[in-house]
């Protein structure tokens, strides 16, 4: 890595920090992100209870989700196209 990019690295490290703190600095923020966190915390919980159960099934659940998730972008993205081509 080149000096150069060495330091936008850290400027980009150093923004991200600051912008974590101006987020963090006020209580109604900082209870929005434990929750948050909480809620991420539980779900990984059962994910791992359910993998220790039957890993195949916690990849297929996952092999569907991700298809659903893709096809609703595929669609958001054809409905994007589309309008774009009715305004032209």
């Amino acid at each position: 890595m080149s000096k150069k990019n060495k330091g936008f690295f850290t400027f980009l490290m150093g923004a991200a920090a600051g912008a974590t703190a101006l987020f963090l600095s006020k209580k109604e923020n900082r209870d929005k992100a434990q929750e948050a966190l909480n809620d991420m915390s539980d779900k990984a919980q059962v994910l791992k209870k359910d993998w220790d159960e039957d890993p195949d099934a916690v990849v297929a659940d996952v092999k569907v989700g991700v298809k659903q998730k893709a096809q609703q972008a595929l669609e958001a993205v054809k409905s994007k196209f589309e309008k774009q081509e009715v305004e032209e």
